[in-house]
């Protein structure tokens, strides 16, 4: 089950927020106070990994409502979302709700304060058969029936047990109720039609065979699952949800973890949220060695050898050996399992019992002393608390968990926040994740449209968006943004926009070729803008409308845009054209209307025999006698020619190909001296320049 959606309402301070559509990798950015922990909160607690998220309506509820469900209502919901299930889900569930496999893929899942799930498939479709369906198709082959052209093996008696038998038919379906037995019984009528003595190319035959299939289509859609069938599709449900493992910087591991105290406060119920997440961190902990924290502080203490018996002392020494080998295993398990997720360091780590306290050491190649985990970075810290709590929560099942993360890495290094970035988008395809933030270094740049922003709303309450400008009348939630402002490197761009004109293009290749471009005709003298053009990347169709948001001035006049006119970039064109840009159409450009060729990109604004050329150096063949101008195309995209030639001849083009080889063409193209260049290709290029210019 995969998710995709969810939307919390009645919760903490949330009353009802937004749709929030999930990536792979989805960020949650905003002000102190906004409420992202609470939408974390709410998700978790659809399925939580962890035994300690029960829900509670002291905490959970909002206050506002905490009589109101505490006295009755408790059937109230907290959290909706979506799931795709894959394709053995679909099919199970498909068999027993007899519905077809796509009308059950999209599952809606709720919880309410009573902690019961609701279920809902939102595409299906009741069974809605009617009789004049029926009757009509066969009025039709009565008619048909009685005109059709005979064989020369047939005769009038074939005609006539046709009629007789479809006339029967008829009257089958007279009545307005259609179900099974009635489908049965007019399958029963035609079967006595058969004959395999028939040839095949009688039009009684093919007659046959069209009404036996129409009926057979058909009787799907009168095969109602019974009641306990509809519910076992629930229970299936809500047994394959995944789980949810939440962590927050408050569970990172304490620096002198005191047993006695450990102990103690495992017991309580009273803790605070800080406390509560340290405990929670501390249990995992004590889960992974397999110990129990008594255990442990039983296995620290060193009892008077004179008050024991030979036999106790002799069962006291083989216990301790017992639990230091199982330390011992532990902490080798945990170090090889931790090599595969942390890239700062080869680190070693050993567990250790000592009177009342519980001690992790930490060694690695540069420094293979063992030094207590607190004489260690916060980073590091911060990273095996987590890691320990997706470890066991999870089970080893790491593929069906989703991560909700509250504030990831706020202690770590910038540098090592990028390697968390990464390692996000790496943990991400076996596991979603969806995380809260102030820093740049985790907000992704080239997919902003996985960032959404939460505000507080005008009543006090939580909101989020994935327009990231949601709630800019309010001046105290424009800092929410900061760190994409920060990570897209237009934290001036306020003072840089006032005096430039962006036009917002896909991807940075787009971007140096366009400013080839634009340098060519400034110095022919076929361009004099009165504010320096500016391309941004979006990283791609996706980054297109979160970034047109962030550029829109305070006047409120949209960017430029110029899209290719492949398949995607004819999507968004068509999407902006309705919706953002519905008032300024003409501000949404297609390459396709500049060049006059389909599916055009902006490579075919460059001249073909410098692309061809800059072709011999990239993608060099194998073969000697075989060069990308021998199989060129004139009047076809350039782009996919390059590709296919790459493909065809085994030329492996490494990620990032397209911005190394707009490099190659950029320098290649600015020595070009402007006789030089043919005519079209410069017209094309100043007719371009001066859309993007009014």
């Amino acid at each position: 089950m995969l998710l995709t959606g969810f939307q919390v309402e009645n919760f903490r301070s949330i009353d009802k927020s937004e749709w929030i559509d999930v990536e792979d990798v989805t960020a949650l950015i905003g002000t102190n106070e906004s409420g992202k922990t609470n939408l974390l909160c709410a998700l978790w607690k659809l399925n939580p990994a962890s035994k300690d998220a029960d829900i509670n309506l002291l905490t959970d509820a909002p206050r506002k409502l905490y009589s109101q469900l505490r006295a009755s209502n408790k059937d109230t919901v907290f959290i909706r979302t979506e799931f795709l299930l894959n394709d053995e889900e679909s099919q199970h569930v498909s068999n027993l709700r007899k519905r077809p496999p796509n009308e059950v893929k999209k599952v809606s899942v709720s919880r309410m304060y009573d902690g019961i799930y609701l279920i809902r498939f939102p595409d299906e479709k009741l069974p809605t058969l009617k009789a004049d369906i029926f009757q009509k198709f066969i009025d039709e082959k009565i008619k048909y029936i009685q005109e059709l052209q005979l064989l020369k093996s047939e005769n009038e008696e074939k005609r006539d047990n046709f009629s007789d038998v479809f006339n029967q038919l008829r009257g089958l379906f007279e009545s307005s109720i259609i179900d099974k037995a009635r489908i049965d019984n007019a399958s029963s009528l035609l079967s006595n039609l058969r004959d395999e003595k028939e040839p095949k190319t009688s039009e009684f035959t093919k007659t046959l065979n069209e009404t036996e299939s129409f009926f057979k289509d058909h009787s799907t859609e009168i095969d109602r699952p019974s009641a306990d069938e509809l519910a076992e599709s629930r229970r299936y449900i809500v047994k394959n949800l995944p789980t949810f493992v939440y962590y927050s910087n408050y569970g990172n591991l304490d620096s002198e973890i005191y047993l006695p105290h450990v102990i103690e406060n495992m017991s309580r119920t009273d803790l605070g949220a800080k406390e509560s997440a340290k405990v929670k961190t501390l249990k995992v902990l004590f889960d992974y060695v397999k110990l129990e924290p008594q255990d442990i502080l039983d296995l620290g203490r060193s009892d008077s050898d004179d008050e024991l018996s030979d036999e106790e002392i002799e069962l006291k020494s083989k216990e301790k050996k017992e639990r230091s080998i199982l330390l011992q295993s532990a902490s080798t398990e945990l170090t090889a399992k931790f090599r595969d997720w942390w890239k700062q360091g080869e680190y070693r780590f050993r567990f250790e019992a000592d009177g009342n306290h519980f001690r992790i050491w930490v060694s690695d190649d540069k420094r293979p002393e063992d030094i207590e985990l607190e004489g260690r970075s916060t980073g590091l810290q911060w990273f095996l608390s987590f890691y320990l709590t997706f470890l066991v929560e999870s089970k080893d099942s790491h593929k069906d968990s989703i991560l909700l993360l509250d504030e990831p890495g706020l202690s770590l290094h910038p540098l090592a926040q990028k390697d968390l970035s990464l390692f996000f988008r790496n943990l991400s395809k076996t596991n979603l994740i969806l995380y809260t933030t102030h820093s740049p270094f985790l907000v992704d740049s080239n997919h902003l449209d996985r960032v959404k922003a939460v505000f507080i709303q005008d009543d006090g309450t939580t909101n989020v968006s994935s327009n990231l400008r949601a709630n800019e009348s309010n001046p105290s939630q424009t800092k929410s943004i900061y760190p994409v402002h920060a990570a897209l490197g237009l934290s001036v761009s306020e003072m840089l926009f006032n005096n430039c004109t962006p036009v917002l293009v896909e991807g940075p290749s787009d971007q140096i070729y366009l400013s080839a471009i634009k340098t060519l005709l400034i110095a022919f003298g076929e361009l004099t803008p009165k504010k320096d053009i500016i391309f941004v990347p979006a990283g791609g169709t996706r980054g297109v409308k979160p970034i047109v948001s962030l550029l829109t001035g305070k006047n409120e006049e949209l960017p430029k845009i110029l899209l290719d006119s492949d398949s995607q970039g004819e999507q968004m064109v068509q999407a902006l054209r309705k919706d953002l840009y519905k008032d300024n159409p003409e501000y949404v450009l297609e390459v396709s209307k500049i060049v006059d060729m389909e599916q055009a990109e902006i490579e075919d604004l460059i001249p073909a025999n410098v692309i061809i050329k800059m072709a011999r150096y990239q993608l060099r063949s194998n073969n000697p006698d075989v060069e990308f101008e021998d199989v060129y195309e004139e009047g076809k995209p350039i782009l996919k020619q390059l590709e296919k030639f790459a493909q065809d001849n085994e030329i492996p083009l490494e990620k990032g190909w397209k911005v190394d080889f707009s490099r190659l063409v950029k320098n290649n193209l600015l020595k070009t001296d402007k006789n030089k260049i043919d005519q079209n290709d410069l017209e094309r290029w100043k007719a371009l320049f001066e859309k993007i210019s009014i």
